[in-house]
């Protein structure tokens, strides 16, 4: 009856105006359809104990271009519910989400009636779910000893209302279109490209949410990414493929001169790769220079400081542990905008539990602080700090990074890195070091080179490095000072292709940020992809009209 009471409150007293609940037809839908949640009940299960409901609105439009023409453009507007229904109690629950075959999509039309039934039949299916689980969790704990340390299924919360006025954007289509076209029109000029795609995306995204406990949220997330794409094959008849990946604002990327020359760039780079060597096998130590470093620490570094409940010891288990080199801070801040001059895009207000989001403090001094964490409390990191983000179809919560700053008190020059790389060259009796200036080094289309004793560089093509575990970063044997931020998008916390996925998944889409500087690894692993290739085209490439 207090989640009830607090839930109701949100309209009681309160103007009908754009900044409220009461003024917005969905989340009055949201809001009277889980008042009536709370009341579910099956004979052999208790109510439940708490529910919430988010609502993602997506608009998006999409030109993908081939050669300065268009091959693919599309505009869609979607509406997805993600009920959570949990029985049970704080100590002891289980969660329940809908159980469908098909995306549990809604009409985008603001109608009441239709919303509310369509939320009545998802929470229902929810409830069904959490009843059955909850049974099987108090069948197995009556079984079964219990560990002592065994976290909650759930923390409580102070519930906030945060409800921001996100007025709907125009997508330009015909300009995502041109710039697409006029892009990869780039590659008409370079008889080395075998294929190529620029694909524009524009998000315009409303995320609204509503829980039992009163708290609620309306924010926007939008913004415009751009992949610039194309592939060769080297003489040997290996597949070589570069990209570039930017992310913006809506407004932004009006420097269209910028993505022609990104795109400029890559045709050289491929050129330039077509006939460098391959290096087959390496094992020893690798500089990672800041583009390429960000990209690694992304993946190594960004997905494993989470808290994922009570499957998360492992990395829990670290906490007050140095787990970097010392002078080292990992920071995930969603309140920044711009770092070391630079922008940064994975900002948002308040996360899909409804809580504000928190700037956090991961490492300081290369010791592990906490770990990136939403509402369901691991054994040690107990309380969410603003983190936690949807995935697909109401699938588990999982907190993931926002704006991610890598530093280091003790950084480097650039000059001084290199030198640090042909220092353990020469202690190991080596001919030459790697260093790789672009790409993460777990695929193709690294810009990388063979350094000798002597200093100078040499481009060689490389298959892939075996990623180092977060433990072997505590052995870093130096990193840098200059900072590269790299920016992708993301669902939940999972990397996301603009160009791959259908409108119902990039509703739950946003874009994150990582700051990080250059990296040296003492000792890693680079093979190639194998020996046996598709042979190149045996007739050459048609004239093709210049730009």
């Amino acid at each position: 009856m207090i989640a009830l009471s607090l839930l109701l409150s949100l309209s009681l007293g309160v103007p009908a105006g754009p900044g409220t609940v009461e003024g917005d037809v969905v989340m009055r839908a949201m809001r009277d359809e889980l008042a009536r949640t709370t009341t579910m009940k099956l004979p052999d299960s208790p109510a439940p104990y708490w529910a919430s409901v988010n609502v993602f609105d997506s608009r998006d439009a999409v030109a993908t271009a081939k050669f300065g023409a268009l091959v693919d453009t599309e505009v869609s507007r979607s509406r997805v519910v993600s009920p959570r229904v949990r029985v049970g109690d704080f100590g002891l629950d289980a969660v329940g989400v809908p159980m469908l075959e098909q995306p549990p999509l809604v009409t985008f039309e603001d109608d009441y009636d239709a919303l509310r039934h369509a939320l009545w039949r998802f929470g229902d299916s929810a409830y069904k779910m959490a009843a059955t689980g909850y049974r099987e969790a108090q069948t197995e704990q009556a079984q079964r000893t219990v560990d002592p340390d065994r976290p909650a299924s759930f923390a409580a919360a102070t519930p906030t209302v945060t409800l921001g006025v996100v007025a709907p954007v125009e997508l330009d289509v015909q300009r995502l279109e041109g710039l697409a076209k006029r892009v990869s029109a780039v590659f008409r000029e370079h008889d080395h490209i075998q294929d190529c795609e620029v694909t524009v995306w524009a998000h315009d995204g409303l995320r609204r949410y509503i829980a039992t406990d009163g708290g609620a949220a309306r924010d926007g997330q939008r913004g415009l990414a751009i992949v610039i794409e194309a592939a060769t094959q080297a003489d040997d008849g290996e597949v070589l493929g570069a990209r570039v990946v930017r992310v913006g604002g809506l407004g932004d990327f009006t420097d269209e001169a910028s993505l022609i020359a990104d795109a400029e760039r890559i045709a050289a780079d491929l050129a330039a790769l077509r006939k460098a060597p391959l290096v087959r096998d390496y094992a020893g130590p690798v500089l990672l220079e800041p583009e390429a470093a960000a990209a690694l620490l992304t993946m190594v570094v960004g997905n494993e400081l989470i808290s994922a409940g009570r499957w998360s010891t492992d990395i829990e288990a670290k906490l007050g542990q140095v787990v970097l080199p010392r002078g080292m801070s990992v920071v995930d801040d969603p309140g920044l905008t711009s770092f070391a001059g630079k922008p940064m895009f994975g900002g948002y207000r308040v996360d899909d539990e409804g809580t504000p989001a928190q700037r956090v403090e991961l490492v300081v001094d290369g010791k592990l602080q906490t770990l990136l964490s939403g509402r369901t409390p691991g054994k040690k990191v107990k309380q969410s700090n603003g983190h936690a983000r949807s995935g697909p179809f109401a699938m588990e919560l999982r907190p993931a990074v926002s704006n991610l700053v890598i530093s280091s008190k003790k950084g480097l020059g650039a000059a001084a890195m290199e030198k640090k790389l042909l220092s353990l060259v020469r202690a190991r009796g080596m001919d030459h070091g790697i260093v790789i200036a672009r790409g993460s080094g777990m695929g193709r289309g690294m810009m990388a080179y063979r350094i000798g004793k002597d200093g100078k560089r040499e481009l060689v093509r490389l298959g892939f490095m075996r990623p180092p575990e977060l433990a072997k970063l505590r052995e870093l044997a130096a990193v840098g000072k200059e900072i590269a931020v790299v920016h992708h998008m993301r669902i939940g916390g999972h990397p996301f292709e603009p160009s791959g996925a259908p409108a119902e998944l990039s509703a739950f889409a946003s874009p994150m940020s990582v700051a990080a500087p250059a990296i040296l690894l003492d000792d890693a692993e680079i093979h190639a992809w194998g020996d046996s290739h598709p042979k190149p085209p045996s007739y050459p490439k048609p004239a093709l009209r210049k730009r």
